[in-house]
């Protein structure tokens, strides 16, 4: 599905080289001309992320992107840094998964949830879902761009306004290891 909300995922490592997860990440773009208050917003499908609350000292959000500003987070905030030269957004938990997954990120409409990982819960995880900001699947088989499955390249959107479900909307990054950010 289409984000109405001016929020796309632009680029994915999801697959990077070698045995290790520790370089995944995920790129948030912001095609509005107006900031976004991401605010509660979490990511529930693909990977487990809820951004913070609260606000800066200048006023803004802390999990605020302006118009035209990209985010990144990443599985493992150090190694990506390490890497990037830059630090990630944050680090989300879990990992994308090698052979395609389902990625959904939920507003705070619906019932508030907080993400536990599976070996701490102490009962089934039953909750009405939020409201689906963006929803689409990947793959690593048919029409999507193969090259970006584990040789280095991130998955590129193509085109901010096509539908992100679409893999002939996607290609492989031209440089190693993408350019997140």
């Amino acid at each position: 599905a289409q984000s109405a909300f001016g929020l796309v995922i632009t680029e994915i490592m999801y697959n990077p080289p070698g045995p290790s997860e520790d370089l995944e990440w995920i790129e948030l773009y912001n095609e509005k001309a107006a900031p976004e208050d991401l605010s509660g917003y979490r990511f529930t499908k693909g990977i487990h992320y809820t951004f913070p609350t609260g606000w800066r000292e200048d006023g803004r959000p802390l999990a605020a992107l302006g118009p035209g500003e990209f985010l990144v987070l990443a599985s493992n905030a150090q190694a990506f840094e390490e890497k990037y030269g830059f630090p990630p957004f944050g680090e989300f938990e879990g990992h994308l998964g090698n052979g395609g997954d389902l990625i959904v990120l939920e507003n705070d409409a619906g019932d508030p949830h907080v993400y536990v990982p599976k070996e701490e819960r102490t009962e089934p995880e039953i909750r009405r879902e939020g409201a689906r900001i963006i929803s689409f699947s990947y793959d690593d088989r048919g029409k999507w761009p193969v090259a970006a499955d584990g040789t280095g390249h991130s998955l590129m959107l193509v085109d901010v306004f096509g539908p992100q479900g679409d893999p002939d909307n996607w290609r492989a990054s031209p440089t190693m290891w993408g350019n997140p950010g």
